[in-house]
């Protein structure tokens, strides 16, 4: 049986000899493991430089859609008021001249011109332009027929004057004239002013 002090040498050496053989395959290892040290570095730093960006990207996307909807209904509503205002002065602007208007005829009917006498007056100047119409249809028809007789007294005249010279033509009881109906012929007697020309050319 082995003593304890041989013992505790033997496990004293070998704990050292584990340990230097665990220190060199530490330092063998230690590039890599810096490495992946480093790696999961980046990973982690990555992952929450993007998560703070896309936080942040998020954060301002709402704080522009907010502002821009805000401004957007602040127009809108600027632009509903003006409008409301245009068509609120184009009424009253449109009342106003009704009311003008209005007014002005009133005055105009009641003092400057009165309306009852214009109307009297009118009717009076169309019963005149009535009578002036009738009077000289009246004098037109009356000229009309006067010239009538004088056109059948001229020609009245004129064919007296044309047959003022025509006594030879006249018919004898032996001798029948020009104009008179000669038996057998079937000659129409020619009937001028409800006289025969036998009877105008005895005149």
């Amino acid at each position: 049986m082995a003593s304890f002090p041989s013992f505790a040498r033997k496990a004293k050496s070998e704990i050292v000899q584990a340990y230097f053989t665990a220190v060199n395959a530490a330092n063998g290892n230690r590039d890599r493991e810096v490495e992946a040290v480093g790696r999961i570095q980046r990973t982690f730093r990555g992952f929450r430089t993007r998560k703070r960006y896309n936080t942040l990207r998020n954060a301002a996307s709402l704080i522009q859609r907010v502002f821009r909807g805000f401004a957007g209904r602040k127009r809108i509503a600027a632009l509903k008021k003006d409008q409301r205002r245009l068509r609120d002065l184009q009424f009253f602007s449109h009342a106003a001249k009704m009311i003008q208007k209005i007014f002005r005829g009133v005055q105009v009917r009641k003092y400057i011109c009165d309306f009852k006498q214009r109307r009297a007056e009118l009717q009076r100047a169309v019963e005149a332009a009535e009578r002036v119409r009738e009077e000289a249809s009246k004098y037109a028809e009356e000229q009309r027929v006067y010239e009538e007789q004088q056109a059948t007294e001229k020609l009245k005249e004129t064919f007296a004057g044309a047959t003022s010279c025509l006594h030879h033509l006249v018919g004898t009881k032996a001798i029948p004239g020009v104009y008179s109906t000669v038996t057998g012929l079937a000659q129409p007697t020619v009937i001028i002013d409800g006289q025969t020309v036998e009877d105008h050319l005895r005149l």
